[in-house]
């Protein structure tokens, strides 16, 4: 574990009955249970689809919960989160896709339209769906 993940799984621990993460756009609590449930499930599937440390995940998520999860998801696996402008113009992140090679890439609504380009251009095949309150975040791997 490093610092920073030793720190997250402590702010876990210390919520776990509590409220850890609001979502602002439904008003919903998550507790710390619940974050590490759903940071578990999504490391999990990063995982057995071949995340390992050292390997990037482009993140492309508006801010809030399932951003967090994402996050804490690949710092879990020592992995690189690589995040962007969730709003960033598909050609501009075509261009980013070409600059690395992804371990994965965990998609927002703006670019879920073109997931499947964008999982070609990096070359990466779908892999999971995401469940819970990243449902509607498709993972390319």
């Amino acid at each position: 574990m490093t610092q920073l993940t030793d720190a997250i799984n402590q702010q876990i621990n210390n919520h776990e009955h509590n409220h850890m993460i609001k979502d602002l756009n439904t008003g919903t609590w998550l507790t710390g249970a619940a974050v590490r449930e759903q940071r578990d499930a999504l490391a999990t599937n990063l995982r057995n689809a071949g995340v390992g440390a050292g390997d990037i995940v482009l993140i492309s998520l508006p801010n809030g919960p399932d951003n967090i999860i994402a996050l804490y998801a690949t710092l879990a696996l020592h992995a690189v989160a690589y995040t962007v402008n969730p709003a960033m113009p598909v050609p501009e992140l075509a261009t980013l896709l070409h600059r690395h090679h992804y371990g994965a890439l965990i998609l927002g609504p703006n670019h879920a339209e073109q997931s499947g380009e964008l999982a070609q251009l990096a070359d990466v095949n779908l892999s999971i769906q995401v469940s819970d309150a990243t449902a509607t975040t498709p993972v390319f791997t």
